[in-house]
């Protein structure tokens, strides 16, 4: 009787393509656990050693045909609870129109008006292209302003990202509260389609157009800040 051999496991795509699977999956879900746990942790921090912030730094994401995708939504609510709970007493809001004509934080800061912060205390950044500019421009427009001390919020993992930037670039330190979701579970979601005058940029020409990927790649690395410019401040 002719036994045929198994084929060694190298030679199964279809098993080596779930193993890869699973393996991607088993260590995502380490890094969101691990980032999470780590925002936990800091902003109990933050709360146990009664911290107030001058102002809270958000960066901002595309708005694709006038919404706020899922991500700067929760970067805005989180920053409203910040508010809201008295840790930060100003919020800047930080983006240019970058992939489409839409000021990125002027829709950000719209948002956080319909959640209740008064607007006196939203700020606007409109030129950032790049998160590393959102930080840097955002900082200037604090220091403008008077504003020592200076928070980041924004997600776990554009925190993590950032954080080598935020601890060798500035003078002042930028204290990074990275979103603790369960806090802002239940807040309003953006009240439809944002309607502003200043909205969206006239002549707009996409970044993707203006600048290849390794350009665009120099930028989000922090290669391509214009560190002499001063932050553009805006109102709503």
């Amino acid at each position: 009787m002719n036994i045929q051999s198994k084929s060694p496991f190298y030679k199964q795509p279809i098993k080596i393509l779930l193993f890869l699977f699973s393996a991607q999956l088993l260590l995502s879900s380490f890094t969101f656990s691990r980032f999470h746990k780590r925002a936990e942790s800091l902003f109990q921090k933050v709360i146990s050693s009664k911290e107030v912030y001058d102002a809270a730094i958000v960066t901002g994401m595309p708005v694709d045909n006038g919404k706020l995708n899922k991500t700067v939504t929760e970067r805005v609510q989180w920053a409203v609870y910040l508010y809201k709970s008295g840790i930060a007493k100003n919020l800047i809001f930080s983006g240019g129109a970058v992939y489409t004509d839409y000021y990125e934080s002027i829709y950000m800061a719209a948002y956080a008006k319909q959640l209740g912060v008064d607007e006196k205390h939203i700020f606007i950044e409109n030129i950032a292209e790049h998160s590393t500019e959102n930080v840097f421009y955002s900082y200037k427009i604090a220091k403008q302003n008077g504003f020592k001390k200076i928070a980041l919020a924004t997600d776990p993992y554009q925190s993590m990202m950032l954080k080598k930037h935020t601890k060798n670039r500035y003078a002042t330190h930028i204290q990074h509260i990275p979103i603790v979701y369960k806090y802002i579970e239940g807040m309003l979601s953006p009240q439809s389609q944002i309607e502003l005058s200043n909205s969206r940029k006239e002549g707009f020409v996409s970044i993707k157009a203006r600048k290849n990927i390794f350009q665009r790649l120099k930028g989000t690395l922090g290669k391509e800040v214009n560190y002499g410019l001063e932050g553009k401040l805006g109102k709503l």
